[in-house]
């Protein structure tokens, strides 16, 4: 199919970042403290990075949330860098392991405008083991800006003693990343609502959703192997965290685990014949050329992942230690639904270490 719009730009890459701190006298506020989770952070406590109202936080997405950063918050300052090095690897590695593994660094600086509101902006890279000849093994991530706000609910009037807090994100992506200049993407923009209460001591659980629209020059990609782009991408995602360990000599240790589903909505295809062949890019075979007859039908494609990861707080300050199990994939294979918990080609394993200034 002829592209349908006028230009590309790019995917969706890199997930906005965001910013993590100190709790006294610790850098991040991230795992539960045990007296007061929601309101305060206890000496050498910190909440998880996946947990969207740790005490004294605001913002992340997944390992989808143990991995992204943009729902933490500094809490000893309006201001925050925050640094991220992470290796990623699939699980299972084939003879040539250097295609299967990469690094990636982001940085963050994040800004409280007010106490329950949080601006960001992140910047990212990504370095792969092999590369193309004459081609560098450095790649930009996508780029984003993001706005933050935090909110606590109390459950009382429910029966429930316990406080809701709510976090609320508006991102907007810009096509900086490789993927984003082959998909031709002009920007992403997505709102996240996500949820966290504590069930009883050190354990926690809540819901997230995310609804993304990504602003496309072309309806597909270019070349004989291009695919119809994503327009709309819902997501839905339940997790639980346990805090084992939360001392202010040993530090904080939290397991967490979460599951999730999307939904992607292509643009529509159109018919070949109602082209007009001075409007096609160069290079682009005339309408008369195309076999077959275009649709107007919008296609969807389902997801499914899960995620299982460790972080650890040390008792040292502007450090953060995180290690996760991820699995995604289509849900959809064959013409049938067909869910692997694990993958050879999709189950990866990641390391992150972050650093707070």
């Amino acid at each position: 199919m002829p592209r349908k719009h006028s230009r590309a730009v790019r995917a969706l890459g890199f997930l906005a970042g965001a910013a993590a701190s100190a709790a006294a006298p610790l850098a991040f506020a991230q795992a539960p403290a045990p007296a007061a989770p929601d309101t305060a952070v206890a000496a050498g406590a910190t909440a998880a990075p996946s947990s969207p109202t740790p005490p004294g936080t605001v913002g992340a997405e997944p390992a989808r949330e143990a991995r992204d950063l943009s729902l933490q918050r500094p809490v000893d300052r309006r201001w925050q860098l925050l640094g991220e090095l992470q290796y990623r690897a699939l699980a299972v590695r084939d003879d040539d392991p250097a295609n299967d593994q990469r690094l990636l660094y982001g940085l963050q600086g994040s800004y409280a405008l007010r106490p329950e509101l949080l601006l960001s902006a992140r910047v990212g890279l990504e370095q792969r083991f092999v590369s193309v000849d004459d081609e560098s093994g450095l790649r930009f991530t996508d780029s984003a800006l993001s706005a933050l706000y935090q909110q606590t609910l109390s459950l009382a009037p429910l029966g429930w003693d316990r406080p809701l807090s709510l976090v609320h994100r508006l991102r907007v992506l810009f096509p900086t990343s490789f993927r984003s200049q082959q998909d031709d993407l002009l920007f992403a923009t997505d709102w996240m609502t996500r949820a966290r209460v504590r069930i009883t001591g050190q354990l926690f659980a809540g819901l997230r959703g995310l609804l993304q629209y990504r602003a496309h020059e072309f309806a597909e990609q270019a070349g004989p192997g291009g695919q119809a782009l994503p327009r709309l991408v819902a997501e839905a995602l339940a997790f639980a965290e346990y805090s084992p360990i939360v001392s202010p000599e040993l530090g904080t240790l939290t397991l967490g685990a979460d599951v999730y589903a999307d939904q992607t909505i292509d643009y529509p295809s159109r018919d070949p014949g109602s082209l007009d062949a001075r409007t096609l890019p160069p290079g682009t075979l005339d309408a008369d050329d195309v076999l077959g007859a275009g649709t107007t039908d919008t296609f969807s494609s389902p997801h499914f992942g899960f995620d299982l990861y460790v972080i650890y707080q040390p008792p040292v300050e502007h450090v953060l230690l995180m290690a996760s199990l991820e699995q995604a994939g289509n849900a959809a294979r064959y013409g049938e639904t067909r869910l692997y918990l694990f993958h050879r080609d999709e189950t990866e394993v990641a390391l992150r270490v972050l650093l707070s200034y």
